[in-house]
């Protein structure tokens, strides 16, 4: 059943748009629900177990549980403008049906128990699906395809499928690349082992891509009916060795950087950045953050 955030006090100036967020504690998630609730009755679907980020401590929003099962017949009372998928489950901690039911099944449900001309749905994909022998998190993978394979059979309501190149920020997990590389150079560690670098990624920063929602959310009419897939980056690539470097010249690090102690995965991905072309036909948007920029306001953040 849902309820509202019993830490928040503070009323809303404006409600604009009943906006759905699946995972809205997750790290995407999160920025998502502190940058829209400004202007928009937020919903948040998450499970029981969930622990409120300290981001979302002072804002509000209204909290359903998506493993209760009275779940699917609260959210049928509610007309959602815009539902966004943020649930991302790698698998590592669950089953494989447990994945499927996160990744595929819960979203389709929901789509089926809303008015779907009337709602916009926007779904998050990853930059790995467009290579398909990469080794990493195949069952990820496998049920991202799952579902947007079937959401490019819907035509009555509008899709976005958002394809992320490699997405970072403040408040990202602990024990992902960015966050562990910002750990060890602040502690100096001496000798840090790593593959030669030269891969190279589209690092695009979170401010970028909530901007990127809001205007989505803002030229609804424009978007058209049915399945929109676009990829979404700052459209360049820089070499994980670059991208380090400058971390640790902007954290002032006495750590040594040891690229090539590790040998590169076979198969591993060299080279990917998203081509903005079919985005930029619909929406009036750029990234304002290169990769320095970005890495000195994440560093501004923590």
């Amino acid at each position: 059943m849902g309820h509202r955030n019993s830490a928040l006090k503070f009323p809303k100036n404006k409600i604009t748009k009943n906006i759905l967020i699946l995972g809205g504690y997750g790290f995407l998630g999160q920025h998502l629900v502190s940058h829209l609730s400004e202007k928009n009755n937020i919903y948040v679907g998450i499970k029981s177990t969930s622990k409120t980020p300290d981001l979302l401590l002072d804002i509000s929003f209204t909290i359903f549980y998506t493993d209760i099962s009275d779940f699917y017949e609260h959210i049928k009372k509610i007309k959602f403008d815009i539902i966004i998928n943020a649930i991302v489950d790698y698998g590592i901690k669950n089953t494989e049906n447990q994945l499927r039911m996160s990744n595929v099944n819960l979203p389709l449900k929901i789509l089926s128990s809303v008015s779907l001309k009337e709602t916009m749905f926007i779904h998050f994909d990853s930059y790995y699906s467009k290579f398909p022998n990469y080794f990493r998190l195949p069952l990820y993978q496998e049920t991202k395809r799952e579902l947007r394979d079937k959401l490019s059979l819907i035509s009555d309501m509008r899709i976005l499928n958002f394809q992320l190149e490699h997405l970072y920020g403040p408040n990202d997990k602990t024990e992902k690349f960015i966050p562990q590389m910002i750990k060890c150079l602040k502690k100096n560690d001496e000798n840090i082992s790593l593959t030669s670098g030269i891969q190279k990624r589209d690092f695009l920063y979170v401010d970028d891509l909530l901007r990127l929602i809001s205007i989505a959310i803002n030229d609804f009419s424009s978007i058209p009916l049915g399945y929109n897939h676009f990829e979404v980056g700052t459209g360049s690539s820089v070499m994980i060795k670059s991208f380090l470097k400058e971390l640790k010249t902007q954290l002032n690090s006495q750590s040594y950087l040891n690229f090539g102690e590790y040998a590169t995965h076979q198969n591993e991905i060299i080279d990917t950045k998203a081509d903005l072309y079919k985005l930029n036909k619909i929406f009036l948007w750029k990234p304002i953050y290169d990769y320095r920029l970005g890495i000195k306001k994440l560093l501004n953040k923590i």
